[in-house]
Formats: C-alpha cells, structure tokens, sequence
C-alpha cells in the first residue's frame, strides 16, 4: 500500500537539515531528513487601541462609582469612616480589571 502523509512544520530553519522521525502506533511511519528554503512569516500584531481604550474606561467607570459612593455617604451623615472607598480602591480595581480585561481582550482577539 501506498501512503501519503502531509503536514506543515513550522520553525524549521532555512537552509539546514532537519531529521524527522514520525512515529504512529504500529512504529517508525517515516524517518527521513529534510530541509526547507522557505521562512516562517510571522502575521502582524493587532492594534490594541481598543483594549487599552476599555481598561481606560474600566478604570474611569470605576473612579466615578467611588466618587459617587463617597458623595451618597457624605449626603446621608456617614463620616466617621471618610478613607473606607480609598480602602477598598485598589480591591475594587484589580477585581475590575482582572475581571474584565480578559473578557475584552478576547472580544479583541
């Protein structure tokens, strides 16, 4: 029986031998060396003004909410605990970010 086996390697180096070994379940399928003329081409990156424009927004969205959580405090008579927005910032942005950021980068992608 004739076989025929096709495949794309990528990373192989212009110009040198490369020793391929395939392997399948009854054994050695092929064991030859080859050598390729033709490089890698790496696709170009993205732009990701558009991710870095909604963690501009996650940030901005986030800075208004403690804004107007410590004006709702300030109106209702609550300022024996004036730093607890500046507190728990740092928590409420990781948990944003770490939250969202992701989900938006893979819209993007």
């Amino acid at each position: 029986d004739a076989s025929s086996i096709e495949c794309t390697l990528t990373g192989m180096v212009p110009g040198t031998v490369h020793r391929i070994h395939v392997e399948g379940d009854n054994g050695t399928v092929l064991e030859s060396e080859l050598s390729t003329n033709v490089g890698d081409v790496l696709p170009s990156t993205g732009d990701t003004s558009a991710v870095l424009y909604a963690l501009g927004a996650i940030v901005v969205s986030l800075i208004a909410l403690l804004n107007y959580g410590r004006y709702i405090d300030v109106k209702a008579g609550r300022l024996h605990a004036k730093s607890a927005h500046v507190y728990i910032a740092p928590a409420m942005l990781a948990l944003a970010v770490l939250t969202f950021y992701p989900v938006l980068y893979g819209f993007w992608l």
